[in-house]
């Protein structure tokens, strides 16, 4: 398992219950500015085991984002960029930014895999600090405008907005690593902590 752009390309496209050629070139598109921007990404774990020596961790799943905070975020953005701020957002504005924020969560959370090197933990589990994910949403929205196709001139918006969801949630998310290694010395209870990468 890893995240994969098409992978979740098919979900969005199954939550926005849309079908033909444009539905499903534009969930592959936001999906792939999407998985190129936490793809390589690091973090931080918190360890507890047994010390001292070093480990590796595996796990598998971002968790703990919240869809329904990302979409809002996307939908605020979003209308912060009309230039009538009394005019309401697009009647699919809600329905678009929850089916991928919705499918980002899901195939996030089944599918990210998370690999740590731990010190002086090598034996235990790591806990991913919340906020130490290094996504960028400035990098992110340049990632999504790239890759949707065509030349509408309110694309990079959109793509602001996105990464603006996606990078709330992913912000707020951790994850779960079990951490094996060798002892340097006889081994004690103990804590420490990791540095993994996210693929």
């Amino acid at each position: 398992m890893a995240i994969n752009a098409d992978a979740l390309g098919s979900l969005i496209r199954s939550n926005m219950n849309a079908n033909g050629k444009n539905a499903g070139k534009f969930a592959n598109e936001i999906a792939a500015g999407i998985a190129m921007s936490i793809i390589g990404q690091s973090f931080k774990t918190i360890d507890i085991g047994a010390v001292p020596g070093v480990g590796a961790g595996t796990g598998v799943g971002i968790t703990g984002m919240d869809s329904d905070a990302m979409t809002q975020k996307t939908l605020t953005v979003m209308k912060s960029q009309l230039k009538d701020q009394t005019r309401p957002l697009g009647s699919n504005a809600k329905r678009t930014a929850d089916a991928i924020m919705q499918a980002t969560v899901q195939h996030l959370g089944s599918s990210a895999m998370l690999t740590s090197v731990d010190t002086p933990v090598f034996a235990g589990a790591g806990q991913i600090v919340v906020g130490s994910i290094t996504v960028s949403e400035s990098e992110m929205a340049q990632n999504i405008y790239n890759s949707i196709s065509g030349k509408g001139n309110h694309r990079m918006d959109y793509a602001t907005a996105i990464a603006a969801g996606v990078t709330l949630g992913v912000m707020m998310a951790t994850g779960t690593l079990q951490i094996a290694g060798s002892p340097a010395s006889t081994p004690s209870p103990g804590s420490g902590s990791g540095q993994g990468v996210v693929s």
